[in-house]
């Protein structure tokens, strides 16, 4: 379990202690928890809210759910994501799982995503669903990128998965996701989703060329 940072305010400038099991999503959302805030606002946009306690559950989702992708400790995954509740839940679950986000200015041309997701070689994209069209049209640039995942939208996979993948991907989120248009099976009403609607849209199978899917 990582352990929390501490700050001696006495001194000037500060003595900041950052333990050797450090993570700084969790030491972000932890404090806050410990301190009573569980119920308090943490995020907002013009239509949802997330308190602590929501972000925390939520985010450790998303982190389960990009290990069951299997992303790597220290592998990055780039977020094109508009200002919503959606981004800091992935921003801070890619961080608790020792995974490193690459947030990404939504106002980029597409040569612009496929150069920079090509450079951090990202397994991963997140995308929201309105954005999803400019990661869309790259898919034969993106070599690296095994999964997209869509914040919003409707609930679809549009290219099958392997069973193994969509069933743990469904674990982690709740048992939310569709296949292929068809109810999911796994309800697991007491996992949270990890963000409003968080689906695959497509996943390139092993050994494919970056054309193919």
């Amino acid at each position: 379990m990582p352990e929390l940072s501490t700050a001696d305010h006495s001194q000037n400038p500060l003595v900041l202690q950052i333990p050797r099991r450090y993570n700084a999503a969790y030491d972000l959302i932890e404090r806050n928890l410990r301190a009573g805030f569980g119920a308090k606002t943490a995020y907002i946009d013009d239509q949802r809210r997330l308190t602590y306690a929501e972000l925390d559950q939520r985010s450790a989702a998303f982190a389960n759910a990009l290990l069951a992708l299997g992303v790597q400790r220290e592998q990055r995954v780039l977020l094109c994501m508009h200002d919503t509740v959606d981004l800091p839940v992935a921003f801070l679950g890619a961080i608790r799982a020792g995974i490193i986000p690459v947030p990404v200015n939504t106002l980029l041309t597409q040569n612009d995503y496929a150069y920079m997701i090509n450079d951090c070689r990202a397994p991963v994209v997140v995308v929201s669903a309105a954005l999803l069209p400019l990661i869309d049209g790259i898919r034969s640039q993106i070599a690296h990128v095994r999964h997209i995942l869509v914040a919003g939208g409707p609930q679809i996979i549009r290219i099958p998965l392997l069973v193994a993948v969509a069933m743990a991907m469904d674990a982690c989120l709740g048992g939310t996701m569709r296949r292929q248009g068809q109810k999911s099976h796994h309800e697991r009403p007491n996992i949270p989703f990890c963000t409003a609607n968080l689906h695959i849209v497509a996943r390139r199978r092993p050994g494919n060329p970056p054309n193919k899917w």
